[in-house]
């Protein structure tokens, strides 16, 4: 294993012959993800793979907008306050 000059990427080599290299650094994992997506979870997205509730919802990546069935699921909601 070796470390990239700049510190983002860590380079592994396995006794099965096969090579990765990866990122390093958890913020550089989700700047990677948030540069190719062109949108934010859904609420079905949220609820499955983060495992949390629709009211802990947050934006995936802050440059893109809220995904549109966040808006539909907290208008549905607003519909049932009095």
């Amino acid at each position: 294993m070796a470390f990239s000059p700049d510190g983002k990427y860590i380079a592994t080599a396995s006794v099965d012959h096969t090579a990765g290299v990866h990122f390093w650094k958890p913020e550089d994992m989700i700047s990677e993800a948030c540069r190719r997506l062109r949108r934010n979870l859904t609420v079905d997205e949220w609820e499955r793979y983060m495992n949390l509730d629709l009211d802990q919802y947050e934006k995936t990546c802050e440059g893109l907008p809220v995904h549109p069935s966040v808006v539909a699921e907290g208008r549905e909601l607003a519909k049932g306050v009095k």
